[in-house]
């Protein structure tokens, strides 16, 4: 039994191959800052914990390292959001976090500033209202004319029909 099958068995679509595809990297200077704070929390944890003399200095500096490893995990685990739009779904994919939406679900794309978690990826971002959980996501963008461009192309062909 092929993989297609088993996931039309499984009640799942088939996963399409997408038209457009962009891979935004995390900001450089994020992930220079980033880098600099999980080891300076690390280093600075261990020589807590080595030279402390004090119980409550080593739990410090244990707590400490931890949060610089989990910075340093999670900077490599999130470095990259990826937009995945093909024929029925669109994919928003950043680390082990994915979302998909129904293109027939999507709205006109708007640009604005980027907010939230967004702003680590790009300055800028396209906000889509989204029909089916009736809300507004944002997918931050390098380049804002390409995406919006090919997330009007369903609508298009729905106005057309």
């Amino acid at each position: 039994m092929s993989r297609l099958e088993l996931r039309r068995l499984r009640g799942e679509e088939a996963d399409e191959v997408p038209h457009y595809y962009e891979a935004v990297s995390m900001r450089p200077e994020v992930l220079a800052a980033g880098w600099v704070l999980a080891i300076l929390a690390v280093g600075g944890g261990v020589a807590a914990m080595v030279i402390g003399s004090d119980s409550w200095l080593e739990n410090l500096g244990a707590i400490a390292g931890t949060l610089g490893a989990v910075l340093g995990v999670a900077l490599v685990r999130f470095r990259r959001c990826e937009i995945l739009l093909g024929e029925k779904w669109l994919a928003v994919k950043t680390g082990p976090v994915r979302h998909r939406f129904s293109v027939r679900s999507l709205g006109r794309p708007a640009a604005r500033r980027a907010s939230s978690w967004r702003r680590l990826f790009s300055p800028v971002e396209l906000e889509v209202k989204v029909s089916d959980p009736d809300r507004t996501i944002g997918l931050p963008t390098r380049d804002q004319e390409a995406l919006a461009a090919e997330l009007e192309q369903p609508m298009k062909t729905r106005e057309a029909s």
